[in-house]
Formats: structure tokens, sequence, C-alpha cells
């Protein structure tokens, strides 16, 4: 059985946790230099700040996007995106505890949005923090039934909190909402002849 789960969880940790790919606002419409224009014009306009912070997110520019949400928060302090936006950017320079921070804050403003939940638990499981992370997946998958990455995730936390039937159980409905990544992990584990007999074999919708 010990092999079988060190077995479980070298297959698991050949992809990392994702986080939901459709949340991207869409900013085609202004362009930095207009955003500029604007913020010259009017140094208070929070929503000037908030859009440029997304640009800069998207372009890779994180430091300057976290500089941007956290002016866009200043001045509009109840913006639960622009608090969820710069959380995700501290996931990305490492700095999970502020991103946790952010993410809660957003969730007092928000409570109802399942990314917000989804991306604080992946700065959870960044953390090591599995548990944390499993309730919070879990919190999203609620709020959001069809939340496919949100399942994929908690396969992932299951996976290293211990618990390989109830992530493999992740896995399978994450590739049955044609995950993509979810269903290339199921597929790995399958085409394991030790792991052949311990998991069902993927079904189609």
């Amino acid at each position: 059985m010990l092999f079988i789960r060190i077995f479980f969880l070298a297959l698991v940790l050949v992809l990392p946790v994702s986080v939901w790919p459709e949340e991207t606002k869409d900013i085609s419409d202004r362009s930095v230099e207009e955003l500029n224009k604007a913020i010259a014009s009017n140094p208070n306009d929070a929503d000037a700040y908030y859009y440029r912070g997304l640009i800069n997110a998207q372009a890779g520019d994180t430091e300057e996007a976290i500089e941007d949400y956290t002016k866009a928060i200043k001045l509009k302090p109840k913006n639960a995106d622009a608090y969820y936006y710069r959380g995700r950017a501290y996931i990305k320079t490492g700095q999970n505890d502020i991103a946790i921070e952010d993410f809660t804050r957003a969730i007092e403003i928000s409570p109802a949005q399942a990314k917000i939940y989804n991306n604080r638990g992946l700065a959870y499981h960044n953390q090591g923090s599995y548990e944390m992370a499993i309730k919070d997946f879990n919190k999203a998958i609620e709020l959001n039934p069809k939340y496919a990455t949100a399942y994929y995730n908690r396969g992932i936390s299951n996976a290293l909190a211990g618990a390989v039937d109830k992530s493999i159980s992740d896995f399978q409905k994450a590739c049955d909402m044609d995950l993509k990544t979810a269903c290339k992990k199921l597929q790995s584990i399958v085409g394991s002849r030790q792991s052949n007999q311990m998991i069902p074999k993927i079904q189609g919708k």
C-alpha cells in the first residue's frame, strides 16, 4: 500500500496545481497609454489604476501590477476584484501569506465568488497547508459545481494529504468536465500497470 501511495504521488507531482484559466478581464478597449492619460488627468481614478494593473499583469509586469492594484485599493477599498488580482500577483511573486490576506479581504467584500476561494486554496497549497486548501476548494465547488479546475486542484491537495481515492475521484470529475490537464493526469495513472487496478477507467460525458 505504501508503494502504491508513493508511486501515485510521483505521478501527481508531474503536474502542478493550476488556477482557473477563464478569469482575465476583457480590457482590449483601453490601452496603457489611454490609462496613463486618465491617471495624469485624474490621479484619483481608481478604475484606471485597476485596469492598468490588469494590463501590467497580463504583460508579466507583476511588481507594477501590484503597485497599481494597491493604488486602486487605496482609492476604492471595497473593490474585491482589486484585492483578488493583487492576491494572484502575490502568488506569482511567492508571497503566499500576503496573497491569503488579499483573498480573505476579497471574500469579506464579495463572499459568493468561487474563483476567490479557489485561488486562496492555491496559496494555502503552496504553503503546504493542504487541509486548508481543500476546505477552500470545497467552498469553490459548492459555489460552482461545474468548476473543473477546483476539482483538479483539490485532487492535487488530496493526493499530497494522503487521500489517494479522493484525489483520483477529483481528477475523474475534472476530466469528465473536459479539463485536459486532469485527463492527462488520469491517463498517466491508467497507463501504469501498478495503478491500473486501483482506479476506474476514464469515461466520457
